[in-house]
């Protein structure tokens, strides 16, 4: 048995005749409204997100330059408690606390859209800072526990030294700040060199801890 098989070929007037109908349709145009309806609606969304992406990392920049100015503060009130220890007085530490509103609340949503360095900078900065921030706030009533107790033959030599340590980090929490305020944040946690040279791992870097942690 044999299949011969038909193929239908319209001529050129019908081929022409066809198009008109098929653009005069509604289905056509319906499809053509959801197709136009879909990329209006995933461009604007997509538009949306950009900027959205770009004016919260412009929060975090200036909070940064915001708290550039706070550091000066708090390096003024660690000099006047160091000045005022020398003379064997105590002096509150009470501050300020870092402003921290974009790294809470923006960070979650930057953290994919930020670099390696630019992450591991961000988070460098804000700890060092929270961190002083704390031993600041319970440096009198820490004091005074040393001096109650006697737990070491001197207690104010032994703050005196930590509050030295503590301008050391607030100079260079203002490197990195500035660094990451020009678009170029500092390599904290040596990424690069590590990158670069695996065997490096398992050294000791010294900007890896603020000097409070020693």
């Amino acid at each position: 048995m044999h299949w011969t098989e038909r193929v239908m070929v319209l001529a050129p007037a019908d081929q022409n005749a066809i198009l008109p109908t098929i653009i005069n349709s509604e289905g056509f145009w319906a499809a053509i409204g959801v197709i136009l309806g879909f990329g209006l609606s995933e461009g604007s969304r997509y538009i949306r997100s950009k900027l959205r992406i770009r004016n919260l990392k412009r929060a975090m920049v200036e909070e940064l330059k915001s708290i550039k100015y706070q550091i000066l503060q708090k390096k003024e009130t660690v000099r006047q408690i160091i000045s005022a220890l020398q003379q064997s007085k105590i002096q509150s530490g009470i501050t300020i606390r870092t402003f921290d509103l974009a790294y809470k609340k923006y960070l979650p949503e930057l953290y994919e859209h930020l670099s390696l360095k630019e992450r591991n900078c961000i988070h460098t900065i804000y700890e060092h800072l929270l961190l002083n921030d704390e031993l600041l706030a319970n440096y009198e009533k820490e004091l005074g526990d040393d001096l109650l107790r006697k737990v070491t033959k001197d207690p104010m030599g032994k703050h005196l030294s930590h509050l030295k340590d503590m301008l050391i980090s607030y100079e260079q929490v203002e490197k990195w700040i500035e660094s990451y305020i020009k678009g170029d944040p500092a390599d904290v946690l040596h990424v690069e060199v590590l990158s670069k040279n695996p065997q490096a791992k398992g050294k000791r870097w010294v900007s890896m801890k603020s000097p409070n942690e020693e």
